[in-house]
């Protein structure tokens, strides 16, 4: 499972273009010239980019590199996303770990409606949760590997939510067995959290931000445990203090209601995080509201102004246009309306490589002239 870097490796920085995606002078400058008429064509044209050999030979020979300080990286929307996304994900194992054995005393076992001694002792059951800690950290760390990090994070946050609506029928039930296998899935995906988050940090700001980036994020561990312990430790003692008996199951589903909000409020944030360099540095029109990403494709809204030509709609607007209409044509003066709306766009493939592409190629530009004048 531990894989050397591959060839070319940044330690600084984040690469801005993968080995596979790095795109030929020739094809920029078709994509450009075929493109003319968008905005980011018209400004590689009007600076003389599109034509200048120099130039689209950057890209062929320099991959730049996106620098991150650490102010940047605690300051990005996505960080704190991340942040809520992590905190969501380790709460109900940190919380149950804690009270697993009083909690299977209660419901399964000497201390339940019936008493009687659980099918599996409750030391037993915390050891064997522990492995299933470990195997999170080792599978769901390789699973990311495989089909990246933000969509096996939102399938262990998405896998916590089932388990968190099952959670009440299965010990309404008195299903010890349902329970257990809940709460070791559970613990699956929280190890798989905790292993997966240093590369998650090192893929979105870069190796040198890791180590800080990992410390702040892993305070979440201590909010959860803090506050997440004395929540559920509030309600129960809540119900009991008002007469229900510990071995009711109402206490605990309560517990479990505002846990898989919270769980369902991290995968919503997980669904904004732009885990990869090009969803960050993506080029956003000035009229844009919002951006993500809907099935592998750009999806965003704008708030763009548009203009209507329309005639004069009342006799004054009439006499005014006629008074302005100094060379006694025929035609009549048109006033043009601006009115704002949103407008919805998802971009295909095509469109998006082309902006993409035009980006790289200023980016290429500007870090070659900053390392060397032009004579």
């Amino acid at each position: 499972f531990i894989c050397p870097p591959p060839p070319g490796h940044n330690q600084d920085g984040i690469p801005m273009v993968d080995e596979a995606d790095i795109p030929q002078p020739k094809r920029i400058g078709a994509a450009v010239g075929a493109d003319s008429g968008t905005k980011g064509g018209s400004e590689l044209a009007s600076a003389g980019i599109d034509k200048n050999p120099r130039y689209l030979a950057i890209l062929g020979s320099e991959r730049p590199i996106l620098y991150i300080s650490l102010a940047e990286a605690l300051r990005s929307r996505d960080f704190w996303l991340l942040y809520m996304s992590f905190l969501a994900n380790i709460v109900f194992c940190l919380v149950i770990l804690s009270n697993l054995p009083k909690i299977i005393n209660r419901l399964f076992g000497m201390g339940s409606r019936d008493p009687q001694e659980p099918p599996l002792p409750a030391y037993l059951a915390v050891s064997i949760e522990g492995g299933f800690n470990m195997a999170g950290r080792v599978l769901v760390g390789l699973l990311s590997d495989i089909v990246g990090r933000k969509t096996t994070f939102l399938m262990i946050l998405l896998t916590q939510v089932g388990v968190l609506v099952c959670m009440p029928f299965v010990i309404q039930s008195e299903n010890f067995w349902g329970f257990m296998t809940l709460v070791w899935t559970a613990t699956v995906c929280y190890g798989g959290g905790f292993g997966m988050i240093p590369a998650f940090i090192a893929d979105m700001f870069g190796i040198n931000n890791t180590s800080s980036c990992h410390g702040v994020i892993l305070t979440a561990w201590s909010l959860a445990s803090i506050c997440g312990g004395l929540a559920f430790t509030g309600v129960i003692n809540h119900y009991i203090d008002n007469g229900s008996m510990p071995y009711e199951t109402k206490m605990y589903t309560v517990n479990f209601v505002w846990m898989l909000i919270l769980v369902i409020v991290g995968f919503v944030c997980c669904l904004f995080v732009r885990s990869s360099i090009r969803d960050r540095l993506f080029p956003a029109p000035p009229d844009q509201v919002l951006r993500m990403r809907v099935f592998g494709r750009v999806f965003r809204v704008l708030y763009s102004v548009w203009h209507e030509n329309a005639p004069p709609s009342t006799p004054l607007e009439s006499d005014y246009a006629t008074a302005q209409n100094t060379d006694n044509s025929a035609s009549f003066l048109q006033y043009r309306i601006r009115r704002r709306q949103l407008r919805c766009e998802l971009l295909t493939k095509e469109q998006e490589q082309v902006e993409w592409e035009e980006y790289l190629v200023l980016r290429a530009v500007q870090h070659r002239l900053m390392k060397e004048p032009d004579v």
